[in-house]
């Protein structure tokens, strides 16, 4: 064999050998926590923090949509909102229309 296969070999070699040392390591660790019970209450603590943000992201969601709705309705009409969007639609296609050629 040449001394490039060898080296290339030697390079695979160490590197799957330091890929299954980082797995069975990893493999170890989550057992470890499964078996002492610590992996569960990990979860059930971020399974609580992710429904605290979600209740909280809702709530932004309702005051945002009130907000648009009670500034919609005050500022404008349904067809002024309607030529609104037509407007912003015809602008963005020519500046479209602009970049191609």
């Amino acid at each position: 064999m040449g001394e490039e296969v060898v080296a290339v070999t030697i390079i695979a070699i160490g590197c799957g050998t330091g890929v299954a040392i980082t797995f069975i390591h990893a493999v170890k660790s989550l057992i470890e926590k499964r078996m002492s019970g610590s992996l569960g209450q990990d979860v059930a603590g971020e399974i609580r923090a992710l429904r605290e943000e979600v209740k909280t992201l809702r709530q932004q969601n309702v005051d945002v949509i009130l907000a648009l709705d009670q500034v919609s309705s005050r500022e404008l009409r349904p067809r002024e909102m309607d030529r609104t969007a037509g407007s912003h639609v015809e602008r963005i296609a020519d500046a479209i229309e602009a970049r191609r050629g």
